[in-house]
Formats: structure tokens, sequence, C-alpha cells
């Protein structure tokens, strides 16, 4: 997690400066220490896994000094990121921190150049920032005898012809000569500052002084001698910094490119990001009328709901009507079961009372048979009583 790494390095600083070391458990000891296996800092690790340029900014910003130390392999950070890809602001900011590494070999002879030339760099502009550092690194040979060049033309990776092509305009560049028999003239380079203008515009005073005085033979030759050094002196450094210029306006116009190149992309980012702003209004405008139906459909159903509440008090009230008239007729009813109950116990005891006038003795026959049709005349009266009591209960 490069995040947590950028946070460590901020809030932890001595943890960058920190050596990771490990022991062989079995191996030799040497003034009572056991042989290292390997032995790095935190940059050195980062720089072999493609790390953004904030992870490097911050482990610089936390120890300066660790793209000045060697690994226990004899490698610098910027050997770890030239042979794995690291970006070109990355290893813009190991230069930056220690550009003697650029021309350091490791224990195997190789510079960083051969590491890019081997497995190739994150962008070609990279190869020119090395160069950059150190223009005489494109005939330095590593122990197998083979050059930058050498390498790149065995690579496999897709930037090879690119990387052979810079290192052949390098090789070219480097490897010019200059004339210095003729008399410069003054368009011969720019100057870049006010000062080497100046200093162009002596130096061609004194070339000219020079040949009117050699034409009036009132020098010595020592003299034309010393001052043909000096100018030849001169006229080299300001090549070089011709050739300086021209190899920044290169290394310049790379720069130039990938930030057209980022320009587009980004551009492409904003039309994408205004396609998804268009989709999300049209959404929006979606979610807005569905809401809008949605609404409309709530205040429908809350109108029902209303109504429907108005109907439940209604039916609550015809309720408690209902209720009260069926306690009423409970009563009634109660009541009628409590007269069933009393004629019944009545037409028990009558019929208990027929039953023992028939075991009377038949002497008592006509007795009994007037007790009968009294008894008959009795029951007819129960019967009309019963009669009544029954239309009384339909009448109710």
């Amino acid at each position: 997690n490069w995040d947590e790494a950028c946070r460590a390095a901020r809030t932890h600083p001595d943890e960058a400066k920190t050596w990771v070391v490990r022991h062989y458990d079995d191996g030799k000891e040497e003034n009572g220490e056991k042989e290292v296996m390997w032995r790095f800092l935190p940059i050195h690790s980062a720089c072999a896994r493609k790390p953004p340029a904030s992870v490097i900014t911050a482990l610089l910003a936390a120890y300066p000094d660790g793209a000045k130390c060697v690994d226990d392999q004899g490698m610098y950070a910027l050997h770890y990121a030239c042979g794995n890809q690291a970006s070109r602001e990355v290893v813009r900011l190991l230069l930056m921190a220690f550009p003697d590494a650029a021309k350091i070999k490791d224990p195997r002879g190789m510079l960083p150049i051969h590491y890019i030339a081997c497995w190739g760099p994150s962008s070609i502009s990279v190869v020119d920032m090395v160069m950059v550092a150190n223009r005489d690194v494109a005939e330095v040979r590593d122990d197998d005898g083979n050059t930058a060049l050498d390498l790149a033309r065995d690579g496999e990776y897709p930037e090879r012809d690119a990387v052979v092509a810079a290192l052949k305009r390098w090789l070219e560049n480097t490897g010019r000569n200059f004339s210095h028999a003729n008399t410069p003239s003054k368009s011969s380079y720019r100057p870049t500052s006010f000062e080497e203008k100046k200093q162009e515009e002596a130096d061609y005073r004194g070339v000219v002084d020079l040949t009117t005085k050699s034409n009036d033979h009132k020098w010595s030759e020592s003299y034309y001698k010393t001052q043909e050094e000096h100018y030849l002196e001169r006229i080299t450094k300001l090549e070089e910094r011709v050739h300086e210029l021209e190899n920044d306006a290169k290394f310049d116009k790379y720069t130039i490119s990938e930030l057209r190149a980022q320009v587009s992309k980004k551009d492409y980012e904003i039309d994408y990001a205004k396609d998804g702003n268009q989709k999300a209004a049209d959404e929006r405008d979606g979610l807005r009328q569905t809401l809008a139906d949605l609404t409309e459909q709530h205040d429908k159903f809350k109108k029902r709901s209303e109504i429907l509440s108005d109907r439940l008090a209604s039916m609550n009230a015809s309720l408690l009507t209902m209720m009260e008239q069926q306690d009423v007729v409970l009563g009634a009813m109660k009541a009628r079961e409590e007269q069933w109950q009393a004629l019944s116990d009545l037409r028990r005891e009558k019929l208990k009372e027929l039953v023992s006038l028939e075991e009377q003795e038949t002497c008592e026959e006509v007795e009994l048979r007037t007790c009968l049709m009294k008894q008959t005349k009795e029951m007819e009266a129960i019967k009309a009583v019963i009669a009544a009591v029954r239309q009384a209960d339909d009448f109710h």
C-alpha cells in the first residue's frame, strides 16, 4: 500500500534510514556477527517495485542521503529504478538527489544506463535524462565487455528500437569532432546570457586583433600560441554549451510530447466525464419524474385512507349499537329461560301428583276422575298461561 508507505515516511522518518538486514542462520561469523544475507534501505526496496513519485519524494524527504547509499549488492536506488522500469519522475528525483549514481558501476560493472538498455525504460525520455546526467556513459562497458547499445540491441521489450536510436544519437553527438582551424564567426553559436554575449564579442574582437597583429609581425609566436589555445578552449566550452542546450531542447521536446499526451488523455477524460454528467442528469430528471408520480400516488392513497378511516369510525359506532342491542336480547332470552325453567318445574310437580293419584285405590276412582277433571282444567289454565307467555315473548 503506497499510501501507507508515504504516511509512514512522514510520521516515522527514522524508518526511512533504517537498514533492513537478514543474516544466514548457519553462516560464518565475522567479528562475532553472522554473515549478511541481504541488507537494504526502504528506498532500495521501493525502487524495485515501480513506486509512484510520491513515495520516493517522501522517502528522500525523510532521509535525503538514501539515494547515496548502496545495498549489500553494491547497487544504488537508481540502479533498481532503471532496472525495473520506474517512471520518469522517479528517475528524475533520484538523479536530483544524487546525480553521480548515473556514472557509478555496480559490482558487475553495470551502470544505470546498462539496466535501462537491458530491461527497457518506462518511457524513452528516461534514456535522455540519464544521458544528460553523464554524457560519457554511452561508451562505458560492463564486466562482460558490453556497452549500453550492445545490451539494447539484444533486448526484448517494446521500446528496444527507440532505445537503440537514442543511444546511437548520443554516441554520434559525443563523438562529433569540431574543427578549430578557422577563425570563429559571431553566428557559430548562440550565447545563453548577457555575460556570455559580452564574452563572445570580446573573443571575437580578440581574434580580429590577433589577426591584425600577426599581419604586422608585432607579436611573438608564443603569444599567438597562447591566444590560440585560449580561444580554442573558449570555443570548445561554447560548443559544449551549445551541445548541452541541444540535448536540453530534445529533453524538453520529449517532455512537451508527454505533456501533450497527458493533455489529450485529460481531454478524453473530460469528455467522458461530460458524457457521464449528461447521463447522470438524465437519470436525475427521470428520478424527479418518478418522485412526482410517487407523490401523486401518495396523495391519492392518503385521500383513500381518510375515506376508509371515516368508514371505519362509522362501522365502529354501528358495532357499538349492535352490541348494546345484543345485550338487551340476551337479557330477554335469559328472562325467558328462567320462565321456561319455572314452568318446567311446575309441570314436573303436577306430573308427580298425577302419578300419585293413579296409584290410589279404585274406590276413589270417582274422586280421582273429579280430581282429574280438576287437574285438566288446571292444565288448561296452565296452557293458557303458557300461551300468554309465548305471545308476550313473540311481542318482545
